[in-house]
Order: structure tokens, then C-alpha cells, then sequence
């Protein structure tokens, strides 16, 4: 597993998570969601009983007969853009059986809905009151050994580790300019943490990584548009459970990005964005403003940040 010293990171920062062991409901809105910061919550499920009964034996007996689709990508198992991505269906018991081959003879995982029969053995947990809208709730497994590329999603995700661990290093939405986001995808970044280019990317240095380490029973919470890369070690299951971001998630980004001048706009463009933001309307009406102020001044950097919401295109 890649060591906190072993990351080629020059100037860059790097600093731990906030990690706890209990939080309210109340706390964990107020202190972390609403202030878009990640937490790392130790134990938040240990009393799953996924912890215990998922092995392979069990998961092949209550799920076997599910059809899934599997990655095949070998450069997403290295950390690298998945250009070569394919998907193959397969019942989910072949999977099980490919996950007994020798590490190198096969580069399957599986990311799919978390089958009903086993929605009982992970139940939703407090924390989640804190959302209100839920996008999905998936099974990520794999044989470990796999890295995945700096990216960011455009929803709140909440990760409950079940088996293995994994390494996560995590950029705040604020250092995006430092990260040369592609074109397509636009939620990738080309910047490899692991072994920096800093001949193409020296900009890199002005970012800072904070890093988690996480391990069966853990919980970590990635606030909307945060980058993260992860890398993950021996077999590993993890359940994901997705929510959607909120307008007030939107604004108060846009917000941070502003103060620290992290987006390419003309000061006059800063100053008309600012005016709409404080200008007393409430949440819903002051997206509708920022979409109509962005289209009018075609502010691109703002687009690209909200593009999930479809700002160009929706007034």
C-alpha cells in the first residue's frame, strides 16, 4: 500500500483528514457537510453485519444469480485515465470466481446496485439524515491491488468500508486550477500523485492533499467536487451511498472559489458574479441568477464548475 512518504508530491502539502470515532446528525451537517469539508467517522459501522457474513461463500448463496457489469480497464487498475474501459455482464458468481485468480491475471471489479438480499446486512446509518435527496447506493468490490485516477463526482458520497482497506488522498474544488482538469472528462484530472511530471505540471506544488486511510467498519465522507484518488488493498468491498448536492452545497463553493480568486474572471466579472450572490434573493432564485449572469458573460471556468447542473444550458 502506497506510504504518506513514498507520494512525489515536492511542494505540495499534505495533511490528514479530520478523523472522529461519534458524531451527531446535527454536528455532522453543521461542522462538515454545510461547510463542505471531508470527515473520516472510525467505526461507523461496526455493527453491520456485512463485516462478518460477506464472504465470498455468503455473497455467492444470497446474490449469486445477479447479473452485474464489470470493468475490465487495466489502466484504471494503475491509477491511470481509463481510455481502455469496457463493461461485461456476467453473473455475479463468475465474478466471485474471478476474484480467487492469482493477482495480475485478471483486472475485474464490479461497481452495481447493492443487491436487495443484502440490503438488510448494511442498513442506513445516522449520518445519512443529514441529506436529503439520495442518488443511489452501490457495491464497489474488487481483489484490491487497484488504483484509481484523481477525479472528483458531482454528488455527496458517503463510503462505508466492509472489507480491505484503502488509501485515499482527497484536493479540495478550491485547487482545481492546480490540477489541469481535462476537457473530456471533465471531472479528471491528468496529474499522476503517485509520481508527479512536474515538468508538465508545476502548478501542481501549489496544492494542498489531504490523505485517509480507511479500513473495515470506517466511514469517510467526500463533500461534493472534492478530487480524490484512491487506491485499494487486498480483497475490498465498500458500499457507496450517494446524494445529491443541494443549491446552498453550489453556492457556498462558488462562494470559496470567489474569495480565494480560484476562478479565471475579470475583476468586473468577480464583481457582477458577487453582486447576484449577495444580492438577498434566496437559494433557488440565486442559482437562477448566477445561470443567467454566467450565460450572458459566457463565464467558461463557472460552466465547467457546475456543469452537472446543466448552467450553460437551463435558465
Amino acid at each position: 500500500m502506497l506510504r504518506v512518504s513514498e507520494l512525489n508530491i515536492k511542494g505540495s502539502k499534505l495533511k490528514p483528514i479530520d478523523s472522529i470515532k461519534n458524531i451527531s446528525v446535527s454536528a455532522f451537517n453543521r461542522d462538515y457537510v454545510a461547510q463542505n469539508r471531508p470527515l473520516l467517522i472510525k467505526g461507523g459501522i461496526a455493527y453491520w453485519d456485512a463485516l462478518s457474513l460477506w464472504d465470498n461463500e455468503y455473497l455467492n448463496r444470497n446474490a449469486g444469480h445477479n447479473v452485474v457489469d464489470v470493468e475490465t480497464s487495466r489502466d484504471q487498475f494503475e491509477g491511470n485515465l481509463f481510455d481502455d474501459a469496457e463493461k461485461v455482464w456476467m453473473p455475479f458468481s463468475r465474478f466471485l470466481e474471478r476474484l480467487t485468480l492469482s493477482e495480475g491475471e485478471t483486472d475485474y471489479f464490479v461497481g452495481s446496485w447493492l443487491f436487495p438480499t443484502l440490503v438488510a446486512d448494511a442498513p442506513d446509518i445516522p449520518t445519512f439524515k443529514a441529506f436529503s435527496m439520495p442518488i443511489k447506493r452501490g457495491m464497489i468490490m474488487s481483489r484490491g491491488g487497484n488504483r484509481i485516477a484523481l477525479h472528483y463526482d458531482w454528488y455527496q458520497n458517503m463510503l462505508c468500508q466492509v472489507a480491505g482497506y484503502k488509501r485515499l488522498v482527497l484536493i479540495d474544488v478550491t485547487d482545481t486550477p492546480f490540477l489541469y482538469p481535462l476537457n473530456s472528462p471533465v471531472n479528471y484530472s491528468p496529474v499522476n500523485i503517485q509520481n508527479v511530471d512536474w515538468s508538465a505540471y508545476p502548478e501542481f506544488c501549489h496544492a494542498t492533499l489531504f490523505h485517509a486511510d480507511i479500513e473495515p467498519g470506517d466511514v469517510l465522507y467526500i463533500p461534493t467536487l472534492w478530487w480524490h484518488a484512491v487506491e485499494s488493498v487486498d480483497r475490498n468491498i465498500m458500499i457507496s451511498q450517494s446524494f445529491y448536492d443541494t443549491d446552498s452545497d453550489l453556492l457556498f463553493i462558488l462562494k470559496k472559489m470567489l474569495a480565494l480568486g480560484r476562478l479565471n474572471l475579470t475583476k468586473k466579472q468577480m464583481n457582477d458574479l458577487c453582486t447576484v450572490l449577495e444580492s438577498g434573493l434566496n437559494e433557488k432564485e440565486t442559482i437562477r441568477a448566477v445561470r443567467r449572469q454566467v450565460n450572458s458573460q459566457s463565464l467558461d471556468d463557472v460552466k465547467r464548475l457546475f456543469a452537472h447542473r446543466q448552467l450553460m444550458f437551463k435558465k
